[in-house]
């Protein structure tokens, strides 16, 4: 116990220590704020720049030479078989590109495996449409938008194609074809509204930031 006046303070409660402990509290509090400022604007600026350079390449892209493939990247694929509107979109345009002679094969890349198959959807509906199967390519693997691009070059040797997918997902498409050594324009897929588009706006938000950090 101590003895104090009325209104006074403990000396244990003063002096140089306290003070010290005042400043290396506010020390930590302003380091943490600056640290989650630049985190917040490194974020921004991947995010952007992965969208700046697919937009460009997306004007830019039109003129590569050779034999050009549609680069389909998958997307859900509803109980039997049946694609999402989504990747139902992104097959009807491919499949208008090679009938317009825009694209001599289809590359449809997705996610396969037990009891789910986006590759074969998307076959499925491209030879309903009337494209033989000839001229389309299945890549299973294609669990990512990376992959897809990734499998593209090194394992049927794309050089140029044009990527087949919605307005919002092609910028960061053609970042990771350029980035793949592909010689890539792009074609918007959006035949219609989409449920959920403002989640699908967030989500490839922090997915242009991943590819920004993935290809540094």
């Amino acid at each position: 116990m101590w003895s104090a006046l009325p209104g006074s303070w403990p000396a244990c409660w003063s002096g140089p220590g306290r003070e010290m402990k005042r400043t290396w509290v506010w020390r930590g509090l302003v380091s943490g704020c600056v640290a989650l400022a630049a985190g917040a604007v490194l974020t921004l600026y991947a995010s952007e720049s992965v969208r700046q350079t697919g937009l460009a390449l997306l004007k830019s892209g039109s003129g590569c030479p050779g034999r050009i493939v549609a680069i389909v990247p998958g997307a859900a694929v509803w109980a039997g078989n049946v694609p999402s509107h989504m990747l139902e979109d992104r097959v009807r345009t491919a499949v208008r590109l090679w009938k317009e002679g825009r694209v001599s094969l289809l590359l449809m890349s997705g996610n396969r495996e037990t009891g789910y198959d986006e590759p074969a959807a998307m076959r499925a509906l491209a030879r309903k449409l009337g494209v033989p199967d000839e001229s389309i390519i299945d890549d299973p693997r294609g669990w990512t938008t990376r992959h897809t691009m990734q499998n593209a070059a090194l394992v049927f040797s794309v050089r140029s194609a044009i990527v087949v997918t919605q307005a919002y997902h092609l910028p960061r498409a053609l970042y990771l074809a350029h980035a793949a050594g592909i010689c890539a324009g792009g074609e918007a897929a959006d035949l219609r509204g989409y449920l959920d588009q403002d989640e699908n706006e967030l989500r490839e938000f922090f997915a242009r930031v991943k590819a920004w950090l993935q290809e540094l």
